[in-house]
């Protein structure tokens, strides 16, 4: 609205003239704080007005009513001298003041402007300028309604100063003037609505009235208090329906109840619709033009407010309620004509709002539009319904149809004025062609089902969208193409499931099976058709019918295989393995628990069972427990995009409560939260998961089976063959040409075992398998996964060095009568041939027809006892000892030991006492010693051989055994003595620690020695106890068969101390030359045997006799006195 408060100027028009443009910047420059009466809140405005030539004749009177065409203030303009004031300026403000007098106009203002600062004030008269005069004579009891501005038209302080005055005085003395207006107007507007229930009084009148103070407050930049008057007057007119409504009608209402001859719809292009206010103005609006004007008021004024998103939001509520009123006060209009004006309505609006919002899709914005959207496609699809426009191919609309098509399009026309809009964009000429032919109408009802539909998915109300998805499916059907609408379905079905709607879904079913059916999808059918006869909603007739119709055409394809989903015809609910541990060739029995949820028994070809190899997992062998995934129904366990399913149980039947006096009803959703909650789509949606048939070859069969309604219990077993864990997995019924399929999450299982024969050999006494004796022992003979037969004959076989005897003597065994799979025990004897070693291997072979191999068995048997010898020496004596060391705990018997010898010059003189009788065992070991005499020096090596004779209590026969060892001796003669003496240095009696002490080596070669080469000498080096000062090692010489060194030693510890180590070496043949004149045994070379390529090596056991390597030496410390060896 581009209407301004008025304000009348008079004067000097050419001065006034001069300053209009910047007035007219200047008054809404600043804000203007706006104080009301009767405690209303302050405003902030910004004044605006319209400067016109003043006139009498438009002063207004005390009877006129208006607001917005009065003028409300009146100023006069001079600039002038005082002659000029007195001859005729005076005389003009005299007659304006009067006339405004004369009127009771107190809303006034005089405007002096002074262009001559001199002329303001005079030197010798006070109070003597025009603007002094003028107060005087004009404002002498309201100074305020004179102002002087000087020189405006110049830029500066002074000028400005003035300026900003005059502003502000004209804005005060405006908002005086509104307030004044405002009042007796309120006050008026109060007194008429008061007189609403006395006779004559028009809601017309009233609506005029209360609409120009909305008007006023539009026109001061109020649009809040301007959309409030609409508000109250929009509920006004509401209250009085419904006192219409309820019974108690009022003479002016009696209008509206009229027949509506047009249904234009609603119109946004104009602030003001000046025709429908004409209308209203002489009472002859109807019930669709006062409700159609009132809108459009308050769509402008929220236009005006910056409040676009609030406009969709109020247009549902006042379509519905428009509709409702229509409907109450029984208003007589055509046929689809309601129809008609709310699509046109809404698609107003919606062209109104996209225009103003752009391209910029706000979610709280399209909430509204959505519905709007939704609103006119069910309208448009009401009028294609009723003009016989609906996409049957074959169908036709009829004449009555046609002429009712003309009479809707003729109730379109309208008196706007022409402007530049394109006329095809406007709903009345899009409502036009989309009735005009079946094409069309089909094109625009798709177009606006899209973009509800988009609008909707948009702001994720995805229930809302399912729901158009579905007339989209019954359009398409209707259509001839099925194919489009088999989606839709399929989405509203899912989401009546998972809403807890049981019957829309199960509706959803039958016509989705009828859809497919008209597809020609044979597979879909069938799965669509199991969902319906499972469903526990629908009647049984239904579900008989389509039970018939599924087994029907499992008759007719009988040849080829459709797999479809166990469930939820077929729920498996347990599944219980008789035994869970079997071998092979043995039966299994799987125990089936089914839940048949059909209306009539069914006869079933088979019933098979698959299984797959499994990992087994010993400690749950027991376990009877199903682990299994009860599928209620295939299709519907997919979850939909961003639909929670709620908790709590919705009923399918709600108690609605209607008020019939006013005719209306509400529902209320008591868990609106958890239905409206937005889930996340990526966290639950999954596709319908394809089964696939896996082999059936070596599944469990029952074959010719019938299924009755409920439960049955079905017994599945097939012999076994494959060794290892086998779990079910599938389960497959059978019906002619149908696979009903369920793929099983289940814990049980079976393990059939394969394992091979084991024999075990065992001491009856003891705890080793002993060679050398003849020994009781146990065979125990594990069948395994085999049978053995009673009766059956078992042949023992061995290694040459072992026997075996049975009870029989010989190396036969009968099998015996026994519990299946428990090991046979047999009694055996077996004698093994000693061998000189720990353990012996040996090996026995168990022949038996039932096992497929024969079964071997690698023994390990160990001696009882085991021989070494040890040569020792004393001087140029020898000996030889023999041990014998036991390796079990039971004692074994030893007699008569003897030791041989073919050398002549040796003789062997026993040292132990004859005819005694020894025990050796793990715990007692047994050496005999002999003494060796050798009478010719030239004997290097001797063979012997021991014998002995042994018993014991293990060995079953009783005999006595004999023992042969036969070893040789090499080396053995002694060659050198080596003596050694430790004595404390010169000047001292005893050793202390840390002094040096004197070691003498004397070294003696033997009469039966001929090599005459030097030896090497070695002290081990002990840090610990000894340390040597010198050299530690070198080469000695005996020429004269003795010798003899001394070397410095420095004792660490106090104490007994054993003598330092020495050890001799001799020469390599051939890498050592004698050299009388080189060498002297006094001062030896220093030569370590440790280093590389040394030519020296160690004598063999008895060729050095170390005569002192027992004796100690007592070391002091410095304070002990004594010191002595032993």
């Amino acid at each position: 609205m581009e209407t301004k408060p008025i304000v009348t100027c008079h004067g000097d028009q050419s001065l006034f003239s001069s300053l209009h443009p910047t007035l007219l910047q200047g008054l809404p420059s600043e804000a203007t704080e706006w104080r009301r009466s009767y405690s209303r809140a302050p405003k902030t405005v910004y004044l605006e007005a319209s400067f016109v030539p003043y006139d009498e004749d438009i002063l207004p009177t005390e009877t006129d009513k208006t607001l917005v065409s009065r003028p409300y203030f009146h100023i006069f303009w001079t600039s002038c001298d005082l002659d000029t004031y007195k001859q005729t300026i005076r005389e003009e403000l005299v007659e304006w003041t009067s006339a405004l007098k004369r009127k009771n106009i107190p809303d006034w203002l005089i405007v002096v402007v002074v262009t001559d600062e001199s002329k303001l004030k005079s030197k010798l008269l006070p109070r003597s300028s025009v603007y002094d005069k003028i107060r005087s004579d004009f404002c002498n009891k309201q100074p305020e309604r004179c102002v002087a501005v000087t020189e405006p038209l110049k830029q500066d302080q002074r000028m400005n100063e003035s300026w900003q005055v005059l502003l502000q005085r004209l804005r005060s003395l405006l908002l005086q003037a509104f307030n004044r207006h405002l009042n007796k107007y309120e006050d008026g507007m109060r007194s008429l609505r008061e007189k609403r229930n006395e006779p004559g009084w028009k809601f017309n009148n009233f609506f005029l009235v209360q609409e120009e103070l909305a008007f006023m407050y539009e026109m001061l930049g109020l649009f809040e208090d301007a959309l409030i008057q609409y508000d109250e007057l929009d509920a006004l007119f509401t209250q009085y329906i419904l006192f219409y409504a309820a019974g108690n009608p009022v003479n002016w209402m009696l209008k509206y109840t009229a027949e509506c001859t047009k249904w234009s719809g609603l119109s946004l292009r104009k602030p003001i619709n000046r025709d429908i206010r004409d209308l209203i103005k002489d009472n002859k609006d109807n019930l669709l033009d006062f409700r159609s004007y009132l809108f459009s008021r308050q769509c402008a004024l929220l236009f005006l407010l910056d409040k676009p998103l609030d406009i969709p939001k109020r247009a549902m509520e006042f379509l519905h309620n428009t509709v409702q009123e229509i409907h109450k006060l029984k208003v007589t209009m055509p046929v689809g004509s309601i129809d008609c004006w709310v699509f046109l309505s809404c698609l107003e609006i919606l062209n109104k709002c996209e225009n103003f919002m752009g391209s910029d899709p706000i979610k709280s914005y399209s909430l509204y539009t959505a519905s709007l959207w939704d609103y006119a496609r069910k309208k448009l699809r009401c009028l294609g319904e009723l003009c016989g426009l609906r996409p049957e191919p074959d169908i036709e609309p009829t004449s009555d149809q046609l002429t009712l098509v003309l009479d809707l399009i003729s109730g379109l026309a309208t008196k706007d004025d022409d402007d530049k809009e394109d006329i095809k964009k406007r709903p009345p000429e899009k409502l036009r062609e989309a009735l005009s032919s079946k094409d069309a109408f089909t094109k625009t009802y798709l177009e606006l089902s899209e973009l509800a539909m988009g609008t909707f998915k948009h702001i994720s109300r995805f229930r809302s969208a399912r729901l158009i998805g579905k007339d989209l499916a019954d359009f398409y059907i209707l259509q001839g193409e099925p194919e489009k609408a088999e989606n839709f379905l399929m989405d509203a079905m899912k989401s009546f499931h998972q809403e807890g709607w049981h019957h829309l879904a199960d509706d959803m079913k039958l016509e989705l099976a009828k859809c497919q059916k008209l597809l020609g999808n044979r597979l879909k059918y069938l799965k669509t058709a199991c969902q319906v006869v499972s469903s526990p909603t629908l009647s049984t007739d239904v579900r008989q019918t389509f039970q018939t119709e599924i087994f029907s055409i499992a008759k007719e394809c009988s040849g080829s295989n459709y797999v479809l989903k166990a469930a939820p015809m077929f729920v498996v609910e347990d599944v219980v393995v008789q035994e869970h541990s079997i071998i092979c060739d043995q039966t299994v029995t799987i125990d089936l628990h089914l839940q048949c949820d059909i209306p009539e028994a069914v006869h079933c070809d088979s019933v098979s069972l698959s299984v797959r190899p499994h990992a087994v997992i010993k400690h749950n062998v027991s376990g009877k427990r199903l682990l299994c995934k009860i599928d209620s129904g295939g299709m519907l366990k997919e979850q939909v995009p961003n639909f929670n399913p709620i908790r709590k149980p919705v009923p399918s039947q709600i108690e609605v409560k209607a008020n019939m006096d006013s005719g209306s009803c509400g529902i209320v959703c008591v868990n609106s939260q958890d239905l409206l909650r937005r889930m996340d789509s990526s966290k639950n949606y999954r596709r319908e998961s394809q089964q696939t048939k896996e082999d059936f070859s070596e599944a469990l069969v029952l074959q010719e089976v019938e299924l009755k309604p409920g439960k049955n219990v079905l017994s599945l077993s097939k012999q076994v063959k494959n060794a290892g864990g086998h779990k079910p997995h599938q389960l497959l019924i059978k019906i002619g040409g149908l696979d009903f399929l369920k793929t099983l999450e289940t814990e049980e299982y079976f393990c059939v075992s394969n394992i091979q024969p084991v024999c075990v050999l065992k001491p009856a006494v003891g705890d080793y398998l002993l060679s050398g004796i003849t020994q009781q022992a146990s065979l125990s003979i594990s069948p395994g996964s085999f049978h053995l037969t009673p009766g059956e004959t078992l042949k023992l076989e061995t290694s040459q060095s072992l026997t075996v005897t049975t009870e029989s003597d010989d190396n036969t065994l009968v099998v015996m009568e026994t519990e299946n799979g428990k090991p046979q025990e047999f009694k055996v004897q077996i004698h093994h041939q000693r061998e000189n070693s720990m353990t012996s291997e040996a090996q026995m072979i168990v022949m038996c027809n039932s096992f497929p191999l024969p079964v071997k068995m690698n023994l390990t048997l160990n001696s009882p006892f085991w021989v070494t010898h040890k040569i020792l020496t004393a001087g140029d004596r020898k000996y030889i000892q023999i041990s014998l060391d036991g390796s079990t705990k039971e004692k074994f018997l030893l007699t008569d030991p003897v030791i041989h010898c073919e050398n002549p010059d040796i003789e062997l003189l026993p040292m132990n006492k004859q005819g005694q009788e020894l025990s050796v065992s793990r715990h007692q070991t047994v050496s005999y010693v002999w003494q060796l005499k050798c009478n010719s020096p030239k004997v290097n090596s001797v063979k012997l051989l021991y014998t002995v004779h042994y018993s014991s209590p293990l060995d079953i026969s009783e005999k006595t055994h004999k023992l042969t060892y036969a070893f040789t001796i090499a080396d053995f003669q002694t060659l050198y003595t080596v003596k050694m003496d430790v004595k404390p240095e010169e000047g001292k009696k005893m050793c202390t620690v840390g002094s040096l002490a004197v070691v003498t080596i004397r070294i003696t070669r033997s009469q039966w020695c001929s090599d005459t080469s030097p030896v090497l000498y070695k002290i081990e080096d002990k840090p610990d106890v000894w340390a040597v000062t010198g050299k530690s090692s070198g080469l000695i010489d005996i020429p004269d068969g003795q010798s003899e060194i001394t070397l410095n030693v420095i004792p660490l510890k106090p104490g007994l101390l054993h003598f330092p180590i020495l050890t001799l070496f001799r020469p390599n043949k051939g890498a050592w030359t004698t050299s009388g004149n080189n060498r002297k045994s006094e001062s030896p070379t220093d030569i370590s045997p440790d280093e590389e390529s040394n030519p020296y090596q160690g004598f063999s056991r008895g060729q050095v006799y170390y005569a002192s390597s027992s004796k100690q030496v007592q070391v002091f410390t410095d304070s002990t006195k004594g010191g002595k060896s032993s």
